[in-house]
């Protein structure tokens, strides 16, 4: 046994770093989010348990995006349904 309490047989898990996170979904109260590992390509991307993951700013940066993204949508719709009123009126 070695000083760590391990027999010396284990494999030690390799860490990646995260490039990127794309997009989030929810299966069963589990969000999963769809990540971009740095140094490897979109054929490689994968949805990973947030429960997982180790990229904090990562995610926050996400959120933030998907929340401007939101909120310009909520706009475009609100713009349109002006034009619309406009041209109800005419």
């Amino acid at each position: 046994m070695t000083s760590d309490g391990s027999n010396g047989n284990e494999v030690p898990e390799e860490e990646y770093e995260v490039e990127a996170v794309l997009d989030h979904r929810e299966e069963k109260g589990v969000t999963y989010f769809k990540l971009r590992w740095k140094d490897f390509g979109p054929e490689h991307d994968t949805w990973e348990d947030e429960a997982n993951l180790d990229c904090d700013e990562l995610l926050r940066k996400y959120w933030k995006s998907v929340k401007t993204a939101e909120e310009s949508e909520a706009n475009k719709m609100a713009d349109s349904e002006s034009w619309a009123w406009t041209c109800a009126i005419l």
